[in-house]
């Protein structure tokens, strides 16, 4: 769990429904249309940041999207809303960026085994597996709490804190704390040695089976203040908490309107938690968890407003009004292109190092709902069907170029972890109801899930899919041969396959616009293959429903996480189920390759198991990563320098002195509007070039 500026994306304005003769007028009035809504939505947004500001406040400006919807740890889904959370909170155990240290609840760490654990101090009698020779080395990991950390309300951080917030999520409530489920469900029992010092015990909480952790270095849940909750139930913060008060270790904290502005919803305001970083009085020391690792913010207040459309939130930052924010693609592509673009200005875009990616999920599971279409269970579809995702298009098409092909579940950021397919050659096989081979093909293993309309027109043939129509212009239907099939594989009665047509629902959020495009162009080229997808357009709550539920037949989604592997090779087993689970995938194959990589303790020994994750990811088609996208963010430096490393918020330091001065709105809008206004006059005039070619012809 990273801080990150996570993308949201743009929105869109139409500023021309025809082209007219009357090209010159049209651009003015284009350009004027555009201003307007501009000037409309952005004014409110930049009285309340004027107002806010003084000119000696070290007062930092974020601008987000409106998706934060709570601040509650154990709700919260948004990317933008752990961007906040880890503002406030803070997190157990992470590994280090680079060379640069990060404030962790956590000083050091080191595994064990039972018989080193019983003979330092450890109860044993308290377990189901009372024996200290039952746990292996590395299934009990010791941390070493970081001292002198107090809570934004002055109350100390012990021991007591790590330990109340693990056992409130695991055994019985697993699964109604489902936000850290990659970590908790392989804990068993957490010991409290000292007021700084405690053991997690790791294992399997089906089996109760002590195993190994390699991942005991990556435990990235919040820790939450056990004083405040003593008086609630212990479901409290799963099903009824609203997220206030707040109360963390983090580096800021809410003032007293935090609740009434988040209600709000305008914008919210942060201020430096007095207990990160200060002199207590009683014996003249510095405490806090920023001294503890070498940090200090300068950072005085930190505002975030909320933004409803994107392009209001980048003219607010081309514009200098607010420090950072998270752009489009189209965006940055526009500002790094535009020799008018002010010097303050600084776009940035990368590979996300929270292992942002997006995929394509075709319901594996085989229950869900009955009105579900039975052949999203089909291999033959499943390839056919990644066959005719031509990811290469949507990398050049929808991406601009700004995303790399995707593989699997872990993104190239993660260098030590990442894998890519070779030359071994690799086979797939079509198999009659009797497991009879009847099709196949075969390719080197780095080539045999690339776009190829033939062989995935070759794979439905052979499984027994007919055309109803003109081939490659018409929905496939099922045929005796897919009714065999499917009834001997899942025992799916003939009479819901037979005839029945090759057609799916495809589920996506209308809060994503990326959702769309990607959608549009998988309606088009599944088509070649007779695949009919029917797009379905929802609200976030009932996409989540839908989902987790199982009740979707195809659904666009996305992943990111930690760099650790775990975390992101956890949702396709059956483990996860009901919970991270996503595909509804239960393959015994993948389940055992993932509890391998887990309980291995050695990097080398490890990474064999993490790429037969990636490598059953890959050839899933259930499971079908189709980019990483690279992410696009901004700064301004007119009041914050030293935007280095990867934790920017303990770098910036604020200046005042020998600033440019930002642009004002309606320079920014001449600009932009001269930006827009070269494209759409290239458009009419070859419009009105096509139309005098085709009257001439005429």
């Amino acid at each position: 769990m990273q801080l990150k500026i996570s993308e949201v994306p743009a929105e869109q304005f139409q500023t021309m429904n025809s082209i007219k003769s009357y090209k010159r007028q049209r651009i003015v009035q284009s350009v004027l249309i555009l201003s307007s809504i501009l000037i409309a939505g952005t004014f409110g947004s930049l009285n309340s940041i004027a107002e806010s500001n003084t000119a000696d406040d070290k007062i930092f400006m974020l601008g987000m999207a409106r998706e934060v919807t709570t601040l509650n740890p154990f709700t919260a889904i948004s990317d933008d809303e752990y961007v906040i959370l880890g503002l406030i909170y803070d997190y157990f155990c992470y590994p280090q960026e680079g060379n640069e240290s990060y404030p962790l609840l956590t000083e050091s760490y080191w595994y064990m085994d039972g018989a080193i654990a019983g003979a330092t101090g450890s109860d044993f009698s308290v377990l189901s597996n009372s024996s200290p020779s039952d746990w292996p080395l590395g299934s009990i990991w010791e941390y070493n709490l970081t001292q002198n950390v107090f809570w934004s309300d002055g109350v100390p951080f012990t021991a007591d804190d790590v330990k109340w917030t693990i056992d409130t999520q695991i055994g019985p409530n697993y699964m109604i704390y489902w936000a850290f489920q990659p970590y908790t469900r392989w804990i068993l029992h957490v010991e409290k040695l000292t007021e700084y010092k405690v053991r997690i015990f790791f294992g399997d909480i089906d089996k109760q089976e002590p195993l190994p952790a390699s991942f005991g270095d990556t435990l990235g849940f919040i820790i939450m203040p056990k004083h405040a909750f003593t008086d609630k139930p212990v479901t409290y913060m799963a099903y009824d908490w609203d997220g206030f008060p707040v109360i963390g270790t983090g580096c800021f904290m809410g003032t007293s309107n935090l609740e009434d502005e988040f209600i709000a919803h305008e914008s919210i305001s942060l201020v430096k938690n007095q207990f990160y970083d200060f002199i207590d009085p009683s014996d003249g020391l510095r405490k806090g968890l920023g001294p503890a690792f070498g940090k200090n913010i300068d950072i005085e207040r930190l505002q975030i407003t909320f933004f409803s459309e994107a392009s209001t939130r980048e003219l607010t930052l081309f514009s200098g009004q607010i420090d950072m924010t998270n752009i489009a693609p189209n965006t940055y592509l526009t500002w790094i292109n535009n020799e008018n673009s002010p010097e303050y200005l600084h776009p940035i875009s990368e590979l996300s190092d929270w292992q942002y990616s997006r995929q394509l999920s075709i319901n594996a599971y085989p229950g869900g709902s009955g009105s579900n279409n039975p052949m999203r269970l089909d291999p033959a579809v499943h390839r056919a069907s990644s066959l005719a995702t031509n990811k290469s298009l949507l990398v050049k098409q929808t991406y601009k170029d700004m995303a790399v092909e995707g593989i699997g579940l872990i993104s190239p950021y993660a260098a030590d972890w990442w894998w890519e397919p070779g030359d071994e050659l690799s086979t797939f096989n079509v198999t009659d109801g009797n497991g009879t081979v009847i099709f196949s093909y075969q390719k080197p293993l780095r080539d045999i899930m690339n776009y190829d309309i033939d062989t995935a027109n070759q794979i439905l043939e052979a499984a027994g899919y007919v055309w109803t129509g003109e081939p490659r212009n018409s929905v496939r239907k099922a045929g005796p041969l897919v009714a065999e099939r499917l009834g001997s594989y899942f025992g799916v009665s003939p009479e819901f396959v037979l005839d029945q047509p090759l057609e799916f629902d495809l589920l996506i959020s209308q809060e994503i616009q990326k959702d769309k495009e990607i959608s549009d162009l998988l309606i088009s080229e599944w088509m070649k293959i007779g695949i009919k997808l029917n797009e379905k357009m929802v609200m976030g709550a009932i996409w989540s429903d839908q989902v987790y539920s199982y009740k979707y037949e195809i659904v666009l989604t996305y992943w990111s996480g930690d760099y650790d592997p775990n975390y992101l090779l956890f949702p396709p087993t059956s483990f996860a189920l009901f919970g991270w689970n996503e595909f509804g995938t239960a393959n015994s194959t993948y389940d055992s390759y993932y509890m391998t990589q887990a309980t291995t303790l050695g990097y080398s020994e490890r990474k064999v198991w993490v790429d037969e994750c990636l490598k059953w990811q890959y050839l899933s088609g259930s499971v079908n990563t189709l980019v990483y996208p690279e992410v696009c963010h901004a700064y301004n430096d007119l009041r914050w320098t030293n935007w280095t490393g990867y934790f920017w918020w303990f770098n910036v330091e604020y200046t005042s002195v020998d600033q440019p001065t930002p642009i004002g709105i309606i320079e920014t809008l001449i600009i932009i509007a001269a930006i827009i206004a070269i494209p759409i006059s290239y458009f009419i005039w070859k419009w009105n070039d096509k139309k005098k070619r085709m009257l001439r012809e005429e």
